[in-house]
């Protein structure tokens, strides 16, 4: 909608202003109209740029997480650190444990989630931050599943029973 003096002249000005003057009610109207199109335009194309955002960084942060597994806590050996019925998130990449570490780990065809006391020739030592005495036995450095990062207190209750 551009206007060019030279072809239209003083009436064809005063007709181009009429919407923004208040004058003429159906060309304020076609303008409105124009302006509410140009509106709902940009308004999808900002809708559309979001949801593009919003996939790449679900994708990112799906992608980051491909290697964290969650386990539900059945026994209360690892209170109160990790309660009974939580889900323990582990990173599945990080096996390399030191001590102090809490680790997911195989034993006897279980999963067990305990921290590691130390480090022998022939594997970890481990204990429950609960339990009295360390367990016994070691775990070989190939049985652990990986490095505990966090928990979800009690969200394992419902996926475990229910």
């Amino acid at each position: 909608m551009g206007f060019h003096a030279s072809e239209h002249g003083f009436h064809g000005l005063v007709h181009f202003l009429c919407p923004f003057l208040g004058g003429d009610a159906v060309a304020r109207k076609k303008w409105q109209q124009k302006v509410k199109k140009r509106g709902k335009m940009k308004t999808k194309v900002i809708h559309a740029f979001l949801w593009i955002l919003v996939c790449m960084v679900l994708g990112i942060t799906c992608y980051q997480c491909r290697d964290l597994r969650g386990y539900v806590i059945l026994s209360g050996s690892m209170e109160p650190v990790i309660p009974t019925g939580s889900v323990a998130v582990v990173d599945s990449s990080k096996r390399d444990v030191r001590p102090g570490n809490i680790a997911t780990f195989e034993r006897h065809g279980d999963l067990v989630t305990h921290r590691i006391l130390s480090k022998t020739e022939e594997g970890y030592q481990t204990k429950g931050d609960a339990n009295t005495d360390p367990d016994s036995g070691t775990i070989p450095a190939e049985n652990i599943r990986g490095t505990y990062l966090f928990c979800i207190p009690y969200s394992g209750l419902r996926i475990h029973v229910g």
